[in-house]
């Protein structure tokens, strides 16, 4: 379902058991016990697409 373009913010190493897109072009990936665990942002508009880590 991810377009092309995104940018994810990765909150935690957890494997993604679902998703949900919460407004338009934000999407809120949720572990197994329900926690956000990242988050992608569809059809970003600038040219630095990629991954962002805030986890070790």
């Amino acid at each position: 379902m991810s377009p092309d373009r995104y940018d994810a913010i990765i909150l935690t190493d957890a494997p993604v058991s679902e998703s949900d897109e919460y407004k338009q072009g934000i999407v809120l990936g949720y572990d197994s016990s329900g926690n956000v665990m990242g988050m992608e942002i569809l059809s970003a508009a600038h040219g630095n697409s990629g991954n962002y880590r805030i986890c070790d």
